[in-house]
C-alpha cells in the first residue's frame, strides 16, 4: 500500500515515534518524557519550552529596557551557547539527566537570542521583518538538520550494539509500530531465507 494513497492512516501508525523520536526501549528511556501516557522526545519538547520562555522573556526585557539591550553581545553569545551545546554533547558529559535537561535550557536560551536580535535589527521588529523571519527560519532548519542526523547516528549506533543487532521485527522499541506497518502493507518482510541465500552464493 502506498504512503501517498493513505497518508493518514500511516502518520496513525507512526504517530507514536513522530512524538518520542527514539525507539520505546530502556536503552532511549533517558531520552523521553512521558506526559499524559504520551511519551516525548525530551530534547524537542525541552527546546520547544525553554526557547518560548527566553524569547518572551528577553523581548519583553526589549520593551522595558531598550538602552540596556545590547545586540551584538546577545547575537554573538548565542552563537556561542549554542556551539557550547554541540561541544557538551560531543564530549558526551550530558550522560546525567540533569546535565541533559541544562544542555536543553542552554540551546533555547542561546536561539532565543540570536532570534531576538536578528528581529530588532535596525531599530524596530518591523523593519525588513520579512528577510529577518527568513533568516531565523533558516538557521532553525540548519540547526534541526543537524540535530536529526546526530540523533539518527546515535540510535544506529546503539541499535548496532544491542542484542537485537536492528531486527526491528524482534526489538522490543519497534515491533509493535514495524508490525503494524506489515499488517497494514506499508512495507514487507524481509523473507527468511534471504541472509541464508546470500551467504551461500558469496
Amino acid at each position: 500500500m502506498s504512503i501517498l494513497r493513505r497518508p493518514r492512516n500511516f502518520l496513525s501508525l507512526m504517530g507514536p515515534l513522530l512524538l518520542s523520536h527514539h525507539p520505546f526501549c530502556s536503552e532511549f528511556e533517558e531520552h523521553s518524557l512521558c506526559i499524559r501516557n504520551r511519551s516525548w522526545c525530551m530534547g524537542c519538547f525541552l527546546n520547544t519550552i525553554f526557547f518560548i520562555i527566553c524569547f518572551g522573556a528577553l523581548f519583553i526585557f526589549w520593551i522595558l529596557q531598550p538602552v540596556l539591550f545590547d545586540r551584538f553581545w546577545m547575537f554573538y553569545g548565542g552563537i556561542a551557547g549554542m556551539i557550547l551545546y554541540i561541544l557538551i554533547g560531543i564530549s558526551r558529559i550530558d550522560e546525567k539527566r540533569r546535565v541533559r535537561i541544562g544542555k536543553k535550557f542552554l540551546l533555547g536560551f542561546s536561539f532565543a537570542c540570536v532570534s531576538i536580535s536578528i528581529l530588532i535589527a535596525g531599530g524596530s521588529i518591523e523593519y525588513l521583518l520579512t528577510e529577518k523571519m527568513t533568516l531565523i527560519y533558516i538557521l532553525y532548519l540548519g540547526f534541526i538538520v543537524f540535530l536529526s542526523i546526530k540523533r539518527a547516528l546515535e540510535i544506529s549506533n546503539t541499535c548496532e550494539a544491542c542484542e537485537f543487532k536492528m531486527r526491528w521485527s524482534r526489538c522490543p522499541g519497534f515491533h509493535d509500530i514495524i508490525c503494524s506497518l506489515i499488517t497494514h502493507g506499508y512495507i514487507q518482510p524481509r523473507p527468511a531465507n534471504v541472509s541464508v541465500v546470500s551467504k551461500e552464493g558469496m
